[in-house]
């Protein structure tokens, strides 16, 4: 079975942010708060994501991408997918950035759930590189943000120690999503917001990891 979460979340003047939630068994809770965008949008988010104990966080971000962000557990693997009403291809209205963001989703749905192990991403020779491109200002050094529960430290940024890295992470993942006790997970997350989505992407990079593996000095 594999779970969908729909976030909406919005930063125009008198609107609610709202979070809804729903997954294959037809259960659809919903709540809204008039909590503003600036008030770190990923706050619900990210506080439930690090109450799953969380110990992978990957950005797969660009290219023939499997997800925005992969994140993972011992017993959950989530494919997160962001569209940003600042993105350069803007939707014409919220429905439609759900549906540009649930039509990526589907099409990775064979990666996150394939007993394969040896399927990796379209984008997988670019997951070495800093995002979202090599000369990029601002960018992420690097797309490994947490591994075994720790910030990925790359002293040098040696880009061997990056490839082995991910291979390790790319066998974790492939050993989570054949796994019938891990959770196969969705998130969609819908942002209209005056922001560009490289800084909202930069800010989930960021605001998703526990609090002592955070670092606001540089874009590391």
């Amino acid at each position: 079975m594999i779970y969908v979460h729909v976030h909406h979340i919005t930063d125009r003047v008198g609107a609610k942010r709202k979070a809804v939630s729903a997954s294959t068994q037809g259960e659809v809770p919903f709540t809204t708060n008039d909590s503003p965008i600036n008030e770190m949008w990923v706050v619900v988010i990210c506080e439930r994501i690090r109450a799953d104990n969380l110990d992978l966080m990957l950005c797969a971000d660009m290219g023939t991408e499997p997800a925005d962000f992969i994140l993972s557990s011992p017993d959950k693997l989530v494919f997160v997918h962001v569209k940003c009403g600042g993105a350069q291809h803007r939707p014409e209205s919220s429905a439609g950035a759900l549906a540009e963001v649930g039509g990526q989703a589907i099409k990775n749905l064979e990666i996150l759930t394939t007993m394969r192990r040896d399927l990796k991403p379209g984008n997988w020779s670019i997951m070495s590189s800093h995002w979202p491109k090599p000369a990029s200002v601002p960018a992420l050094h690097e797309r490994i943000r947490l591994v075994d529960g720790k910030r990925f430290t790359n002293v040098g940024q040696a880009e061997e120690v990056r490839e082995n890295k991910l291979v390790d992470i790319w066998n974790m993942i492939a050993d989570r999503r054949a796994s019938p006790a891990v959770s196969k997970e969705i998130w969609m997350i819908v942002l209209e917001t005056h922001f560009p989505e490289i800084t909202s992407k930069l800010s989930f990079a960021e605001d998703a990891l526990p609090p002592a593996n955070r670092c606001r000095r540089s874009n590391s």
